[in-house]
């Protein structure tokens, strides 16, 4: 196949045109390149300083009565007072002053990510002699100070457990509980009358010899009375919510630097000076049309 030199010298001349025109272009603007930059620094840095850095931490929460599709809506409330700056009463629902509800930037519940080392440590914390099963889901929070977290911790655990579907299931957990109390007392009071006859047998016959073994009575009420116990624990500890991983006081914020706030604006800078020399460009080449046609 053959090529047409001409036409490759055509070509060749109008890339070397298309560069002698940039250059004109370059020198012609150039001065308007660190004005540019200059203000988009100035900008950006301005802002970083004007807004309060923002700090990211979560934690995970195990519940047997709260999931991720039952937490979120409970948090939505929250969301939208932050939405609206209702400081006084968002405040009020955690616990916290007003100044230190103004603090909280961003509050979220997701599902606990499926990591098996994730799952293993919620499984080692729970309690696994527990018949109903726990879930484990993730509050994650953004906070504009630290020194916030451990009262915004204890406020959205109290402000979970306050939720009346929550509360109402534990109500119905501690009737249940107290009813196998009820129930452990008379199996005990029972054996207790057993074992009493069992002595008396023991004492009036010369050879000692029982069809029934008392040390298993003795054992299985002392087992009964360590649950009933531990029943009794649960009532008066009656928490739905445990804290498998807390809140972390991180030193860095999640929001930009100040190094790469300026490097932002060095980029901003370049990207309003070519902006801004198109526009200027532009406006040279529909002058021009103008006066030709003119």
């Amino acid at each position: 196949m053959n090529t047409n030199p001409t036409t490759n010298t055509n070509q060749e001349l109008s890339l070397v045109d298309l560069f002698i025109k940039i250059i004109r272009v370059w020198r012609r603007h150039r001065q308007k390149l660190p004005i540019a930059i200059i203000l988009s620094i100035v900008g950006f840095g301005s802002a970083y300083f004007a807004f309060s850095p923002v700090y990211t931490t979560s934690m995970v929460v195990s519940s047997k009565e709260l999931s991720y599709l039952t937490a979120n809506p409970i948090i939505e409330t929250l969301r939208e007072l932050i939405r609206e700056k209702n400081y006084e009463e968002l405040g009020r629902r955690l616990n916290l002053t007003a100044k230190e509800a103004a603090l909280i930037y961003r509050i979220k519940a997701s599902p606990l990510l499926q990591n098996p080392m994730e799952l293993e440590r919620v499984r080692i914390y729970q309690n696994r002699e527990e018949a109903a099963p726990r879930e484990a889901f993730v509050v994650e929070v953004k906070v504009h100070k630290n020194e916030v977290l451990p009262k915004l911790q204890d406020g959205l655990l109290k402000y979970f457990e306050q939720n009346t579907y929550v509360k109402t299931r534990r109500e119905i957990d501690n009737k249940n509980r107290q009813a196998l109390i009820n129930r452990i007392e008379a199996e005990i009071a029972a054996m207790d009358t057993l074992k009493t006859a069992l002595n008396q047998a023991v004492t009036r016959t010369q050879t000692g010899v029982n069809l029934i073994n008392p040390g298993e009575i003795f054992e299985k009420s002392a087992y009964l009375k360590r649950f009933s116990l531990q029943l009794e624990k649960d009532i008066a500890l009656s928490q739905d919510l445990q804290v498998i991983e807390a809140f972390t006081q991180y030193s860095k914020p999640s929001s930009f630097d100040l190094k790469k706030t300026l490097a932002l604006g060095l980029l901003a800078g370049i990207l309003v000076w070519i902006i801004w020399v198109l526009v200027v460009e532009l406006k040279r080449l529909i002058q021009r049309a103008e006066s030709l046609i003119g």
